[in-house]
């Protein structure tokens, strides 16, 4: 299977991260294809409900039903990542499995990857941890939905969405996250009512990058880190409580934030780029911001 190769990259979070453009490479990464696991397939002609997956190395590359029967444990990079999801119109039930490492590797990539392909789900409750990089990684996708997931304890993000559009999180809890939480370059999307927690060394907990446009994000917990970092225009966060700050990087304008509970508001744009309404907050920058505060 080739190295994993960032289309449009990371930004550089630590040294173990490689530049936009590049393969993932140094502290340990693949720096050479592994033989190609091979793929799950319907048995043709059999009429099943859910076609079973128990082992490493999984790459689904037909259409289906797919249910987990086993605990995933210790995939290495080189017997085959946990389970890659590389067709369409996939719907995968974790049926409260775990799909983990029992020790930090940087060779140990994601624990789901969704690749290239529309119309997939990805349903809990199940459980997927203490992977070096990403819990789970969606890129140049569309359609994808991720429902009741625990993605914990994950050392670079919890769940990292890229080139992505129609992206639907609901329910899930993404806890203790490392260098982001939730990390999200996703177009026409929706964050709803998921618990996201950042761990004692993390950044952000919620990172929304350039690119993510008509973003909704509502009714969600987001407790540690610095909080939520908005570097995109054009969202609405909705009814969501935030333990620490919400903040918007300059260029960062026309986001709607309407009766959320943070612990304060930092607007690089000054006052009046974004929508402030019903709030309830205790600390702004720039001042200006506390005109719209409500009191409890």
């Amino acid at each position: 299977m080739p190295p994993l190769v960032l289309s449009r990259g990371l930004r550089p979070r630590h040294p173990c991260l490689a530049l936009l453009g590049a393969a993932l490479t140094g502290c340990g990464a693949p720096t050479a294809p592994s033989p190609e696991p091979d793929a799950v397939r319907p048995s043709l002609g059999v009429e099943v409900d859910y076609i079973p997956i128990s082992r490493c190395g999984t790459v689904i590359t037909e259409p289906g039903r797919y249910r987990l029967i086993a605990d995933l444990i210790d995939c290495r990079h080189e017997s085959g990542r946990p389970i890659e999801i590389r067709a369409s119109h996939v719907e995968l039930d974790l049926n409260r499995r775990r799909i983990a490492m029992t020790q930090y590797n940087s060779d140990d990539d994601w624990g789901i990857l969704i690749d290239g392909v529309t119309d997939v789900i990805v349903r809990g409750p199940g459980t997927i941890e203490r992977f070096f990089w990403f819990g789970i990684l969606v890129r140049g996708s569309s359609g994808v939905t991720l429902t009741r997931v625990t993605s914990q304890d994950n050392v670079e993000s919890n769940v990292i969405a890229y080139d992505v559009t129609d992206l639907t999180l609901h329910d899930n809890r993404l806890l203790r996250g490392g260098y982001a939480s939730l990390d999200l370059r996703a177009s026409s999307s929706r964050i709803l009512y998921n618990r996201i927690t950042s761990s004692q060394y993390g950044e952000n907990t919620v990172y929304v990058e350039g690119g993510s446009t008509a973003l909704e994000f509502r009714g969600n917990v987001v407790e540690g880190g610095y909080g939520v970092v908005v570097r995109a225009s054009g969202n609405t966060f909705v009814g969501n409580t935030v333990t620490n700050t919400i903040g918007f990087s300059p260029g960062a304008v026309g986001n709607r934030v309407i009766e959320n509970v943070f612990g304060s508001i930092e607007d690089e744009n000054g006052c009046g780029p974004n929508v402030y309404k019903g709030n309830w907050f205790t600390a702004a920058y720039p001042a200006c911001l506390q005109v719209p505060r409500v009191g409890r």
